[in-house]
């Protein structure tokens, strides 16, 4: 199974449309809202992280893990892709 990683969350990030910080910008272990990226464009990230990797990001989820960071997020959806035995050689593009 192979792991989300950084360049995984920044891809991701960039591709959401509304999202207009550069994501060279971005420090992977500070509060993405504190960057700018706002709840309803993190909504969009998670939609495209549940497709890219296979994974259902529930209530639950959010209230049990934590996704304020993308090092945060990298571990949070790897944490759920092993709990839901995710097996993929890739994310899907």
């Amino acid at each position: 199974m192979r792991k989300a990683n950084r360049e995984d969350i920044f891809e991701i990030i960039q591709s959401v449309g509304s999202i207009s910080v550069d994501v060279n910008d971005i420090a992977p272990d500070e509060d993405l809202n504190a960057q700018g990226i706002d709840s309803v464009d993190m909504m969009s990230v998670f939609f495209e992280i549940e497709d890219r990797f296979s994974i259902t990001i529930d209530e639950e989820s959010l209230q049990n893990k934590t996704w304020f960071t993308v090092d945060e997020i990298v571990e949070s959806t790897n944490s759920l892709m092993s709990e839901k035995g995710v097996s993929s050689e890739a994310p899907r593009p």
